[in-house]
């Protein structure tokens, strides 16, 4: 049942589209299929009848009035149709015709300054097959030549002129006798012509192909190259084609907080400069285009070290106002006891740890921010501003000024004395030393930026601990604050201690054994 309903439609659906095919001819094409079916039908009489001459003619006159109905109408079944029992009766008539003796037309040349001979139906039918197909290639050629994309140029040429060359090759191949007629012999000229524009193409086309293959492979090695040095700044764990480059060593994370520890954060710092500088490395050698993996690489680069750089930038930020808010509390406290000292009261000066702890939030600020910052600018003023009203405050407590004891536990402190010695005959050479004491109790390790001979920043690690010496010269007595500190190497190891001079203040010579 289902089968026979698949049947009916099919049947329902190719009755459909022949009789739309019918409805939808011309005026024009039925006029010519009426006249080809009647010149068809009268060689067919004559054919039965013997009458191969007369057949000849009228099957002749059928096949003209059936190639231009196909001309109009390539895609009409009907007209393929009769056109195809038209070529069927022709062969027949000459078979018979060449059974028979009958010279052919092309079987002899016309004579001189005669009218050419009239080519057979067939050999017309390979004629007009192949003007057709050189017309579209002399299109290809000429007028839609730009239109076409370079590289499919050569393709769709060949394509065009596949079906000149086989209905040519038929044609000269089955009525050799005709190959000069003046219909044939320019047909075959525009295709040899077609044939070596069309070599000319590919020829350039190849050439073209293997300057670019060669330009690709140079650009391929140098990008290759580069990859390996670029890639692992920002391959990925999770992407396979990632998997020969990624380093977790290398790879560069934007983040900078405070929340990092600080080796971590110089890590990362020196990871940064170190793709930067590869970056321009890059751009000052290289010889030919990325790849575009290259390129997105490069870019890639590019935007974490700007994100870890907005980063670094708020740390500078955060800094300030760190600075800011150590500024604000010192100039209270120094507000308040100048106003003391004005009423005669008790009175003290900033610790030097303050006005230390508010130099070092801005020198940190300064590593991140640029130069000319505003805020920074001001914050500087300030300080210095603090630091003259405190002087003043100093400068008035010479007879209270006393050393702090001895406060260091440590196993060094003869070599730290000594290190604090050969910075003391630098500062203040011929000067007399009365005391020294180590009034850190222990060792403080600390990070700090520091720009290197490569211009850029790094953050090294340093321990160091303060000292008290009390001088004497030939203006009285100095009590001078030194730091000895120790830098640390990459491997850990520690460097020579070295010190130096940080504050210098008056005292009394009375008042050095004091505490």
């Amino acid at each position: 049942m289902k089968r026979s309903l698949i049947f009916f439609v099919c049947a329902a659906v190719l009755f459909f589209f022949s009789d739309g095919a019918a409805i939808a001819q011309s005026a024009e094409v039925k006029a010519m299929m009426k006249d080809a079916n009647t010149m068809f039908r009268n060689a067919d009489k004559d054919f039965m009848a013997g009458k191969m001459e007369s057949a000849r003619d009228f099957i002749s006159q059928a096949k003209e009035f059936i190639t231009k109905a196909r001309e109009e109408a390539p895609e009409d079944f009907q007209v393929a149709s009769l056109e195809k029992r038209i070529d069927s009766l022709a062969e027949k008539i000459e078979k018979r015709l060449a059974a028979k003796g009958t010279a052919s037309p092309a079987a002899s040349a016309p004579p001189s300054g005669s009218a050419p001979a009239r080519l057979p139906a067939t050999a017309g039918r390979y004629l007009m097959e192949a003007d057709r197909a050189l017309k579209k290639v002399d299109l290809l050629l000429g007028p839609d030549r730009n239109k076409q994309a370079p590289d499919r140029l050569a393709a769709r040429v060949r394509e065009a002129l596949a079906p000149a060359e086989e209905n040519l090759a038929k044609l000269l191949s089955e009525y050799p006798d005709f190959k000069d007629h003046p219909d044939v012999a320019p047909k075959v000229e525009r295709m040899e012509a077609a044939r070596q524009e069309l070599e000319t193409i590919e020829g350039a086309r190849a050439s073209s192909a293997a300057a670019s293959g060669a330009a690709a492979a140079a650009r391929d090695a140098e990008s290759g190259e580069w990859m390996k040095k670029l890639r692992p700044y920002v391959a990925s764990k999770s992407n396979m084609d990632d998997a020969p480059f990624f380093d977790a060593e290398k790879e560069l994370i934007p983040y900078g907080g405070f929340d990092l520890e600080a080796r971590e954060l110089a890590r990362r710092h020196r990871l940064f400069a170190e793709a930067a500088a590869s970056v321009e490395e890059y751009r000052g050698t290289k010889k030919e285009e990325p790849t575009e993996i290259l390129a997105e690489t490069i870019r890639e680069i590019g935007e974490r070290a700007a994100q870890f750089s907005a980063q670094l930038k708020s740390l500078g930020e955060s800094a300030l106002g760190e600075g800011r808010t150590k500024i604000g509390f010192a100039r209270e406290r120094v507000d308040e006891n100048m106003a003391r000292e004005a009423k005669g009261e008790d009175f003290n000066a900033l610790s030097r740890d303050v006005l230390l702890g508010i130099g070092e939030s801005l020198d940190s600020a300064a590593v991140f921010l640029p130069s000319d910052h505003p805020g920074l600018l001001e914050a500087r003023r300030n300080a210095e501003e603090l630091a003259a009203l405190d002087g003043k405050l100093r400068e008035k407590l010479v007879e209270k000024t006393r050393m702090i004891p001895d406060r260091f536990t440590g196993k060094e402190g003869e070599e730290i004395r000594a290190a604090a010695r050969s910075a003391l005959e630098k500062d203040a050479p011929g000067a007399v030393l009365l005391r020294m004491t180590v009034i850190s109790p222990e060792w403080k390790e600390e990070w700090k930026y520091q720009e290197g001979a490569d211009r850029i920043y790094h953050l090294v690690s340093a321990r160091n601990v303060t000292v008290q010496a009390a001088l004497k010269g030939e203006k009285g007595v100095d009590l001078l604050t030194l730091f000895v500190y120790s830098r640390r190497n990459p491997d850990w190891s520690l460097q020579p201690m070295e010190g130096y001079v940080v504050y210098r203040d008056k005292m009394l010579e009375e008042n050095v054994e004091k505490e």
